[in-house]
């Protein structure tokens, strides 16, 4: 049995933050011009002269706050710089330079708003997404006023199956926008998007829609025993050896981690079966181990608590006495199959 599940590993690679800078040229008379940045700890704004000038006084202002500074001379191409605290909200900035310029006495006077922005970030909700399809679509929601996506789309086989850059026209932050796409024929591995915000703020995430499934049905372990019989040695390291090559064609995009399940029929009690069940599945992963499997392996035991065909109580069932084993980045969800998670990573 072979199955491809949904799941999500989403990998921060960089998270760009504002900038911002506005000139101003010569007002009232003064050779003087200013811009300012965004860092990220400080507003810094940098004041340049471009003739000589005396007694210098600068005053920046925002509602409450004032910051001042004075300069006893200042010569042409020299610069100096303000820095104040970054504002926690949008505000309106007053930047008033007085100084004495070819012995008479002038003043610069700007005011301009500054929007503020925290760390650019972007969600994603892929409710609408089917792995299976060959149209997909998934919803992006940026904090920052929206610009652009690009999505990057590729196969377990290492073929790219979709590329696609989508423009905005600078939708508000919070806005659902629409990423679509048609694939080409292949099983998803990863998509990588990238979400940039109109003024360049951007950042990068990686989503990983691949598992891989397979169940080795009617194990041969003898009565109350977790050793592997000598007939299910070779197909089970015919596993280990297809397994391990798999995860090391897909570890460019995917840190594969093995999953091992064991189940048992009826015969016996509940508490007894899940016991074995656990002794059985951690058998079972180390001889996946010693067969040449060298990724991560976690291995659970749910007695007959997931019954692949359901029986009454004591019913000796060979599609019962099974593993299930999961390859992918993230342990398996909830479901059916997997009603509990106490996953123990073999040592």
């Amino acid at each position: 049995m072979k199955k491809t599940e949904f799941w999500v590993t989403i990998s921060a690679l960089f998270v760009g933050f504002l900038f911002q800078a506005v000139a101003f040229g010569q007002s009232e008379g003064l050779p003087v011009s200013w811009a300012y940045q965004i860092t990220d700890e400080n507003l810094v704004f940098t004041f340049e002269a471009f003739d000589n000038m005396d007694d210098v006084d600068v005053t920046i202002s925002s509602g409450r706050n004032e910051d001042e500074s004075h300069v006893r001379r200042i010569r042409t191409g020299e610069t100096w710089t303000v820095e104040l605290d970054i504002p926690s909200a949008t505000s309106t900035f007053e930047v008033r330079v007085e100084a004495t310029h070819a012995e008479e006495r002038g003043f610069t006077l700007d005011r301009f708003d500054l929007e503020v922005f925290g760390a650019f970030s972007f969600s994603f909700n892929t409710d609408e997404f089917n792995a299976e399809a060959t149209s997909q679509r998934m919803h992006v929601t940026m904090n920052q006023p929206a610009g652009q996506v690009s999505i990057v789309v590729r196969s377990d086989d290492g073929r790219t199956l979709a590329e696609r850059t989508i423009q905005y026209d600078g939708e508000p932050a919070g806005t659902p926008l629409l990423v679509n796409w048609t694939r080409g024929a292949g099983r998803i591995l990863a998509i990588d998007v990238r979400a940039e915000s109109t003024n360049g703020s951007w950042s990068s995430t990686r989503l990983t829609p691949w598992s891989l499934q397979e169940q080795f049905d009617d194990l041969n372990f003898a009565s109350n025993s977790a050793e592997i019989a000598q007939v299910d040695r070779a197909p089970l390291a015919e596993y280990a050896r297809n397994f391990q090559q798999t995860a090391e064609n897909v570890s460019e995009y995917v840190e594969a981690q093995l999953y091992v399940a064991g189940y048992t029929d009826t015969v016996g009690s509940s508490s007894d079966n899940r016991r074995l069940s656990e002794e059985r599945a951690e058998s079972i992963a180390r001889f996946m181990r010693s067969s040449g499997f060298a990724y991560p392996i976690f291995y659970q035991g749910f007695g007959e608590d997931a019954l692949a065909v359901p029986t009454d109580d004591n019913v000796d069932n060979a599609q019962n006495r099974r593993a299930v084993f999961v390859m992918g980045p993230q342990e398996p969800p909830h479901d059916a199959t997997f009603p509990s998670s106490r996953w123990r990573e073999l040592r």
